[in-house]
Parts: structure tokens; C-alpha cells; sequence
């Protein structure tokens, strides 16, 4: 979380660094909701773009004219807006979107990209850190809500630990819908590429600079399997080789789990919490889109 937050230190730099690591990850979604074929299958089918449309069409069935209430954790806004963009298509009773994000830089480019599509009175916005919320902080709200992890961000913390903070963070009844990129049977090279993209190349950079260590060259990209309370999980993680007073160093700049889709869903229904109700797979079959009941 520390690299999305403020900094105890230098806050004279920090609106610019936290304005740029939105910036890396917006882009990175923008490319996804711009209707590119981006992990679709042989065909050009069911790509990220196609599934989200397939996400929120599902949303809006089941939705069945109560007013939803949209939450969203660690906000995008590119593929957020399409996912709204089509929930207001179809008709769904959208009576409020909340957005919750660590980084205060975030708000004013979500209001821009939603705002026009949901309306000013529909957006709300808190700053805050998710570990330290539960689901009281939202206000009551009669009807269903639609809670969103959206950009792999579940990866970024140990099983059962991010399971507990879900938990926290909903009630019975609730739908959470999250996105995982996974390992699967197209082997390690889409998660290669992922992050070997420029973005990705730019977000590990910034961390550097603000920590004031000069890189002695590119992030380096490692997969490896951490043991977990489920087992081993493969784990992605980018380094960036850097030189200090004692040699050669490196400094690691992003660590996410890579669950199966198997793994995806056990996760979820570690604790009976949540049930998983629909799965939505890119047609390369190595992004999920999870939808889940809390009980």
C-alpha cells in the first residue's frame, strides 16, 4: 500500500509521484476498455474488453430492477466507465458510485471519466486505506451492492489475509466482483508480457526515484512459487538492479500472485464467506473476471 500512499517524508514531491503511479495503471486499463483484442482467443473473441461487457450484463440481469449500489476498491476508470457505461444501458436502477483509494491524487481523474457518465450527484469518493475500514464505513444501503477489486489487486497480499479484508468490507448479500490474472495452461509468457510492457517498465522507475536509489538498468521479471496457506502460489515479482556502497543490490518494486483459476475459487470459498456465483474468462483463458455472493 505505501506505494500508493502518501509519504511520511517528502510530501513536497509526493502529489506528482502518486499523480504518475495512477497514471501508469490508468493507461495500462485504457488500453483494455479502448476495444482492443487484448487477450482474446485464436478467433479475436472474448477478449478483457468482451468479458467486462459480459460481467456487466450479468450484473444488470441479476440486478433485476433493485437499485445497485457500486463500489469500487482501488479505482480504474477506463474500465470502470464501461462497466457503468453499460450498466446504464441496460437500464440498471445505479443510485450511487463510491469510489475508495489510498492515493488522494486519484479522485479528480475518476470524477472526470465517471461523472459525466453517472452523473455529479452519484459520485462519492473516500481516501483511505482498506485495512483499516470495514463495511460500516459505506452508510446502509437497500438494495444490492455491486464491491469491485478490479486491475489484479488481490494479488498483492497473502490469501487469506486479503480474504479477511473482503470480509470486512461486506455483508450478507453483497456481490464482489474481482479480476485475477491467472496461471494457466498459456504458460508464463502473457504474464511476461504484462510486465514488460512500458507502463509497467515507468511504475517500477518512479518507485526508484522516489526512494531515491538510481537503477543501473530495467526491472527484471520473476516467477516463482510462494507457499501459502493454500499451498504453493505462483508469484510474479519485478526487481530493479541497483548499485549502493556494498555492490550490486536490487530492490523489489511489485509482487502479485498468479492463482489458477482452481486456486481463484478456493480462495474465495476458503471460509464459507463467499460463494462464487459466475466466472467470466478472457478467451486466452488468462484473466478472470470472478463474480461472488457474501453469505
Amino acid at each position: 500500500a505505501e506505494k500508493y500512499a502518501k509519504s511520511d517524508n517528502d510530501v513536497s514531491q509526493d502529489g506528482q509521484y502518486l499523480e504518475d503511479i495512477f497514471g501508469y495503471m490508468s493507461e495500462l486499463n485504457k488500453m483494455v476498455a479502448d476495444g482492443n483484442a487484448i487477450c482474446a482467443d485464436n478467433s479475436g473473441k472474448d477478449s478483457l474488453y468482451d468479458s467486462l461487457l459480459r460481467t456487466a450484463d450479468y450484473i444488470s440481469q441479476q440486478s433485476d430492477g433493485a437499485s445497485v449500489r457500486y463500489i469500487e476498491i482501488g479505482p480504474e476508470p477506463h474500465k470502470t466507465k464501461l462497466i457503468l457505461k453499460r450498466l446504464t444501458e441496460n437500464r440498471v436502477n445505479l443510485t450511487s458510485y463510491v469510489g475508495l483509494d489510498i492515493n488522494p491524487e486519484s479522485e479528480k481523474h475518476m470524477r472526470m471519466v465517471l461523472e459525466p457518465v453517472i452523473g455529479k450527484h452519484r459520485f462519492s469518493y473516500m481516501v483511505n486505506d482498506y485495512n483499516k475500514l470495514d463495511y460500516s464505513c459505506f452508510g446502509f444501503h437497500d438494495g444490492i451492492t455491486i464491491m469491485t477489486m478490479m486491475g489484479f489487486q488481490e494479488g498483492n497480499e497473502m490469501p487469506l489475509k486479503m480474504l479477511n479484508i473482503l470480509e470486512n468490507l461486506t455483508r450478507k448479500g453483497d456481490f464482489l466482483l474481482s479480476e485475477m490474472q491467472l496461471s494457466s495452461f498459456s504458460g508464463w509468457k502473457p504474464i511476461i508480457d504484462f510486465y514488460s510492457l512500458q507502463h509497467m517498465q515507468s511504475f517500477s522507475q518512479k518507485i526508484c526515484e522516489r526512494i531515491e536509489i538510481k537503477a543501473t538498468g530495467q526491472h527484471k521479471i520473476f516467477l516463482t512459487p510462494i507457499d501459502t496457506e493454500l499451498g504453493p502460489i505462483m508469484t510474479a515479482a519485478t526487481i530493479v538492479p541497483y548499485q549502493s556502497g556494498e555492490g550490486a543490490r536490487y530492490l523489489l518494486t511489485n509482487c502479485c500472485f498468479k492463482y489458477t483459476r482452481e486456486q481463484f475459487r478456493a480462495v474465495r470459498q476458503y471460509k464459507n464467506t463467499f460463494k462464487v456465483v459466475k466466472e467470466f474468462l478472457s478467451g486466452d483463458q488468462t484473466v478472470s473476471y470472478q463474480l461472488a455472493l457474501r453469505n
